[in-house]
């Protein structure tokens, strides 16, 4: 049986043998490389790409969402938490509205905001509305007199905030302080008086145009 540079297996190798399979190694180097072994070179330098033979166009190996996951994975980030809470500004017949502060003991404390709460899995907004009103204020609010306005999307460190904003005109009981919270009416051009949670003071000029409108019938 004879080898690739034509000798014989189990024979010593002759000068004219050892002289062919050196002009064999410096064509070999001298080749250009498959495109299998320029792939397998292209992936260890991290670079390979793929082509679609149709449309002829060249795309990195790895998708956008996978260098982006790598990216945030190398820089510590991690993915916000979103978390969805309702508001309320409860306008009442002298064009005033509802602030309820924030008591001790809860995030933000302190602070002024619109009244409201979370959405519970499940639940539809207007709904959770008229839940956390009855829970923190004490009054009932028919789902039909919750009437959409704005929202608010805003980051803060740990999470990331979507509030729908509703305005009411029409609520049955006098809205009461259930949870520790201090509550007040303020007129439009209060608002900006107040200490408000970051995600609340974009709500404010939409909330006056409310007020006025409301006023105004």
């Amino acid at each position: 049986m004879a080898c690739l540079y034509g000798c014989r297996l189990g024979t010593a190798l002759l000068p004219h043998h050892v002289a062919r399979f050196q002009r064999f190694k410096s064509l070999s180097q001298l080749a250009p490389q498959s495109h299998v072994s320029r792939a397998i070179q292209a992936r260890k330098r991290g670079t390979v790409t793929f082509k679609h033979k149709r449309e002829g166009k060249v795309q990195p190996y790895a998708s956008t969402a996978m260098a982006n996951q790598n990216d945030s994975s190398a820089n510590g980030d991690k993915p916000l938490k979103m978390v969805l809470v309702v508001a309320a500004a409860l306008i009442d017949n002298q064009g005033r509205v509802l602030l309820a502060q924030r008591p001790p003991g809860k995030a933000m404390a302190g602070l002024w905001e619109f009244p409201g709460g979370k959405v519970e899995a499940g639940e539809a907004p207007e709904t959770a509305l008229a839940r956390e009103l009855r829970e923190e204020l004490g009054v009932d609010v028919e789902c039909a007199e919750l009437k959409p306005l704005t929202f608010a999307s805003h980051t803060y460190d740990t999470f990331h905030l979507l509030m729908p904003l509703f305005t009411c005109t029409k609520w049955s009981g006098d809205p009461t302080p259930l949870e520790g919270q201090q509550i007040t009416w303020a007129a439009s051009d209060e608002l900006h008086t107040f200490e408000m949670p970051a995600a609340d003071v974009p709500l404010i000029e939409p909330i006056q145009r409310a007020m006025a409108m409301a006023k105004a019938q």
